[in-house]
């Protein structure tokens, strides 16, 4: 991978570009159309030294098949729609909300199903070692294993916001792209969250509890998630940590590089996203208004920041009337 970080974001029609795209930044696979449909894959990657992130949107469900392996691990979670993982010899189902860490060496093949919303964090085997090996006094030389039981939704949704601001930030323009720092500190809270948020063979070395700033925004988002359909600011969420407003927004600044409010806009802006997708019989400026938006104009200008198309280009994919 390049010593560069770059956002890019592609719609497919063809299987064949699709398949030579995501074996070019990934690792080699052959994609093709579930049953006899046309096939069709919205791919928005970002791609960092060691750290690769995608989002992948498809009506009509695309069947991936492994003719190579990546070397190193993926946490993958489902928006909409469910998936079909193969890993050696054991089938592995994430449906709507859930999601799976596995060892993508094991991985032969993957089905996304039709209306489907597919989040997924690729870290490299050498990136994460390396932060082991930063982090426990004992040489980290075995492969790390996390548990079968994998990760619960939480971890997921933490995980897909630090992913966003991530995303969001480098995209042409994006704050990130003349921040390496920033960039790599979001980096390292991703890679953190992963170790000690996901139980495997080396969580008994690190130390269990975290530091402060990381402990309040994990609560914070938890909050945010609960009462994002309520008129909630970030003074009701620091009310409702216990904690002051200025110690809530060094939190956020520390750990994520971002504000309580920007990360709580993106909150919203998912839970919106996940409207137009699936279909709620609101309007898109009923849909904005919903979740906190009451001017079209500044949502679907913050809309297409985040996700690269605009919120009619979402509902039009997925054939929801407007």
């Amino acid at each position: 991978m390049e010593d560069v970080s770059r956002s890019v974001s592609f719609t497919f029609r063809d299987a064949d570009e699709a398949s030579t795209f995501l074996s070019t930044s990934y690792a080699p696979v052959k994609l093709e159309p579930l049953a006899r449909s046309s096939f069709d894959l919205t791919v928005s990657a970002t791609l960092l030294n060691g750290i690769q992130i995608y989002r992948s949107d498809t009506n009509n469900g695309v069947h991936f098949s492994s003719t190579g392996y990546f070397d190193g691990f993926t946490f993958s979670s489902m928006i909409l729609g469910a998936t079909r993982v193969t890993a050696g010899h054991h089938d592995h189902e994430i449906a709507r909300g859930r999601g799976l860490a596995i060892d993508a060496e094991t991985v032969t093949q993957l089905s996304i199903s039709q209306q489907s919303d597919f989040n997924s964090v690729a870290i490299s085997t050498e990136d994460i070692q390396a932060h082991l090996r930063d982090r426990i006094s004992d040489d980290a030389t075995a492969r790390i294993r996390f548990d079968k039981g994998g990760p619960g939704e939480s971890f997921f949704s933490h995980c897909r916001l630090i992913c966003d601001v991530i995303h969001t930030g480098c995209r042409p323009g994006g704050a990130l792209t003349a921040s390496p720092i920033a960039l790599s500190r979001l980096e390292e809270r991703l890679v953190d969250l992963v170790l000690y948020g996901v139980a495997h063979n080396y969580s008994h070395h690190l130390e269990l509890d975290m530091d402060l700033p990381t402990t309040i925004v994990l609560k914070a988002a938890d909050y945010m998630h609960a009462h994002a359909h309520l008129p909630i600011t970030t003074a009701h969420i620091a009310k409702a940590l216990g904690v002051g407003l200025r110690s809530l927004q060094l939190s956020f600044q520390r750990s994520l590089e971002t504000t309580p409010h920007q990360y709580l806009r993106l909150v919203r802006l998912r839970r919106a996203r996940r409207d137009l997708m699936s279909g709620t019989g609101l309007p898109i400026s009923g849909v904005a208004r919903k979740w906190g938006f009451p001017w079209s104009g500044e949502f679907a200008r913050l809309y297409l920041q985040t996700f690269g198309e605009k919120p009619f280009d979402t509902v039009r994919r997925y054939r929801v009337s407007i």
